[in-house]
């Protein structure tokens, strides 16, 4: 069985990420078979640093983020790192992200059918609960003068505001 190379927590970079961190958070061995052969393939289950995205990467697309596991200029042979070089083809994407961000920031998403129905719901909703809470007030306020009538028949004021109430009621409940 081979040997896992890392372990928990090590810090690596991967083949074509560039130079993201990742974090190992776990890691499990494969024995896979053929009709003809047999081998072993240790996947790494790991943590993009920064962004928090989860990754499957094989050891042999791995090396320690400080760069001790593996000898940086013979990566494949040819004396490019592959790791740097592949990693400038991933900045593209990183790119194209970040100028749809800038994009979609700069035009204000546009709300649904649902979301204007629902605002709509929500709008009628709130005109009702003013209006009646107009109506308990009025009806509160005409109550209290028509007590202050019977205690004071002679004064006319109280049974002006009473008609004037009545009034402000219909108003409000015509709406």
């Amino acid at each position: 069985m081979n040997k896992p190379e890392y372990t928990f927590s090590d810090l690596v970079h991967i083949a074509g990420y560039g130079p993201r961190i990742f974090k190992i958070e776990s890691y499990r061995v494969e024995h896979c078979y053929s009709p003809s052969e047999e081998w072993t393939d240790i996947v790494y289950d790991l943590i993009d640093t920064e962004t928090g995205a989860y990754v499957e990467c094989d050891e042999e697309d791995m090396r320690l983020a400080d760069g001790s596991s593996v000898d940086e200029i013979e990566l494949d042979g040819t004396g490019i790192d592959i790791f740097d070089f592949m990693g400038g083809l991933s900045g593209l994407g990183e790119l194209y992200y970040e100028m749809e961000e800038t994009k979609m920031a700069k035009e204000p998403r546009k709300p649904t059918a649902r979301e204007l129905s629902g605002q709509e719901a929500e709008r009628r909703k709130q005109a009702r609960k003013d209006r009646a809470a107009k109506v308990d007030a009025l009806l509160d306020e005409m109550n209290d003068t028509k007590v202050l009538v019977e205690m004071f028949p002679e004064d006319d004021g109280y049974k002006t505001k009473v008609e004037y109430l009545k009034i402000k009621l219909a108003e409000v409940t015509a709406e």
